[in-house]
């Protein structure tokens, strides 16, 4: 019997969106194979709840399993599948004792922080693009409607690692005002797990530097300009 992914697989999404495929040599009598006789469990835990389906060729030599509606996994932890020796073949001979296929999922996404690249988060500049560091590899083609910045719109883009995600503000921030960076939960990562949970960061633009007015008149024989400021710091 072999196994897809491949018997310890790691980085597998907890959602199992490619579901596990298991082939066999010959083929099987699909009334012995069925969520009874086919378990997907973390160690001695209860089984996870899945759907077992039989004769996925015309051979009836490979059978799909995938998550049953609302199932997921947990993160960056290691399942077994086991088969039960009630299976068998189509000419009634059992399946051969087998040790346990195993795969382990990849680890929860987390956005751990943001920079910005000019100024600090508490005198940003107006023009400074924001960038979010990420633990693990993302998605970056499913990024859009996922990271958001309050009251501006934006583009995002990745580093060549993928783990950090640049905003652009599409026009200039406004002075002296406290924004929030967002990233949804369900961000996906490259391996297609998604966050948890929401994460959302602060930053404050710079006060407006003060300006400069003038104003001038004439006389017969003197020519004088008076400069006033908005503000004194």
């Amino acid at each position: 019997v072999e196994m897809s992914p491949a018997d310890g697989a790691e980085d597998i999404a907890i959602t199992l969106p490619d579901h596990i495929f298991l082939t066999f040599s010959e083929a099987m009598a699909c009334n012995t194979i069925d969520e009874s006789s086919v378990a997907l469990k973390a160690g001695g835990t209860t089984p996870v709840d899945i759907k077992v389906d039989c004769g996925v060729d015309s051979l009836s030599k490979v059978v799909e399993i995938e998550l049953k509606e609302g199932e997921i996994l947990d993160y960056d932890t290691t399942y077994e599948v086991t088969l039960s020796r009630d299976i068998t073949t189509n000419d009634d001979n059992p399946l051969p004792e087998m040790e346990p296929f195993e795969l382990t999922t990849g680890p929860e996404p987390i956005a751990t922080g943001i920079t910005v690249s000019d100024g600090g988060l508490n005198n940003t500049s107006k023009e400074a693009t924001i960038d979010i560091t990420f633990n693990e590899p993302m998605d970056c083609s499913q990024l859009d409607g996922y990271i958001s910045l309050s009251n501006a719109d934006g583009t995002t883009r990745c580093n060549a690692e993928k783990t950090v995600v640049t905003f652009t503000p599409t026009n200039n921030l406004a002075w002296n005002t406290d924004y929030v960076i967002e990233v949804k939960a369900g961000t996906l990562s490259e391996i297609g797990n998604p966050t948890d949970s929401k994460k959302s960061f602060q930053f404050t633009t710079q006060l407006e530097p003060p300006v400069l007015r003038y104003a001038d008149w004439d006389a017969d024989w003197v020519k004088a300009i008076k400069f006033e400021w908005d503000d004194v710091t």
